[in-house]
C-alpha cells in the first residue's frame, strides 16, 4: 500500500508541475482567452497540491483574473499555499491579519506575527524585514537586526531601506555609518525602480 501511495503522490506531483508550467505559458501570452485558460490550469494544479499554483490561483480569485472575483476562495487558497510551504503566501497571510484585509475583517497581530515568522523561516525577504522589525521593537534586538540584515542581503527593498535609514540616522544598537547607509538607500531605490519598470 505504501509504495502505491508514494507512486500516486509522485504522479500527482508530476501532473501538478506540468499543469503549472502550462498555465504559466498561457499567462505569458497575455490575451483574455489565454489568461482565462491560465486561471483554469492554475486551479487544476492547485487542487493537485502545487504550492505556487495555489498562490497564483489565489491571485486570480482575489483580483478576478480569468474568473469571477471571490475573496473567500482567494483567502482559502492563499492559506493552503502558505501551509504548503510557499513563503510569499505566508507573507501575504501575515498582511491579511496585520491589516484586517481578510474576508472576516479580523485584525490579529498574534496571527500576523506567526505568519511573519513562518514566511521568514521559508526565506521570504519582505517577511524577514517585517518580522525583524517586530523582534527589534519587542527588545529581541540581536535576532531582529540579523533578520533585517539578511533581508537586505537578499535584495529586499524594505530591508535595504530599513537598514540604510538606521545606519544613516544611527542608534544604540545599529551604530552610525552614513556612507554604507546612503549606499543601501540607493540600492533600495534601484530595486524599487527595477520592480516598477
Amino acid at each position: 500500500m505504501g509504495i502505491f501511495k508514494n507512486d500516486m503522490n509522485a504522479k500527482r506531483s508530476v501532473e501538478a508541475e506540468r499543469l503549472f508550467r502550462l498555465a504559466f505559458s498561457f499567462e505569458r501570452l497575455n490575451t483574455k482567452r489565454s489568461i482565462e485558460r491560465a486561471a483554469q490550469l492554475y486551479g487544476q494544479a492547485a487542487r493537485l497540491g502545487h504550492p505556487e499554483a495555489m498562490f497564483r490561483y489565489f491571485i486570480c480569485c482575489y483580483r478576478g483574473i480569468g474568473l469571477h472575483r471571490n475573496e473567500r476562495r482567494a483567502y482559502d487558497w492563499c492559506q493552503k499555499s502558505a501551509e504548503s510551504g510557499y513563503g510569499l503566501a505566508a507573507s501575504t497571510m501575515s498582511f491579511y491579519y496585520e491589516t484586517g484585509e481578510n474576508p472576516m475583517r479580523i485584525v490579529d497581530q498574534d496571527r500576523a506575527e506567526c505568519w511573519y515568522r513562518k514566511a521568514s523561516e521559508l526565506g521570504d525577504p519582505d517577511a524577514m524585514c517585517s518580522f525583524g522589525t517586530i523582534l527589534v521593537e519587542r527588545g529581541e534586538v540581536e535576532a531582529g537586526v540579523s533578520l533585517i540584515r539578511q533581508s537586505a542581503e537578499l535584495g529586499c527593498s524594505f530591508g535595504l531601506l530599513k537598514l540604510g535609514t538606521e545606519l544613516v540616522c544611527g542608534s544604540a544598537f545599529w551604530g552610525r555609518d552614513v556612507a554604507t547607509g546612503v549606499d543601501l538607500l540607493f540600492r533600495a531605490r534601484d530595486v524599487l525602480f527595477k520592480r516598477l519598470s
